[in-house]
């Protein structure tokens, strides 16, 4: 019989994977949102608003996105997270999910074969 929960790691390592793909779809999703806004709205906040960063507004929309998961974790805290945590730490939560999506990479202007620009990406849908 197939062992489907690590003991010792306290995971469900399919379970697990799911909700890794869960979070591309968030992102997937949000930026069909956003695009969806800026089409319909003339609002200041999405036209160009001067921020002190000089950010633009799909700049702006990555931030935000990526904000809800800023944390910051002790070294051993990080290690339990690791071991018993259902859930990826925040910061793989962001990456993956920004690293294959093509439309970070163009917002940001990050050179191809760079961490949120790989020459090859994953792709569910």
């Amino acid at each position: 019989m197939r062992r489907w929960f690590a003991a010792e790691r306290h995971q469900h390592p399919r379970r697990e994977h799911c909700r890794q793909w869960r979070d591309q779809g968030g992102v997937s999703r949000l930026l069909g949102v956003e695009r969806e806004i800026r089409r319909r709205t003339t609002a200041p906040w999405l036209t160009g608003n001067p921020n002190p960063l000089h950010l633009n507004p799909r700049q702006l929309f990555w931030i935000s996105a990526a904000n809800v998961w800023c944390t910051k974790y002790r070294n051993e805290a990080l290690k339990y997270r690791i071991l018993t945590g259902k859930h990826s730490p925040a910061e793989f939560r962001v990456r993956g999910p920004f690293q294959n999506t093509p439309e970070f990479a163009q917002d940001f202007k990050c050179a191809l074969g760079t961490p949120y620009n790989p020459e090859t990406r994953c792709k569910v849908w």
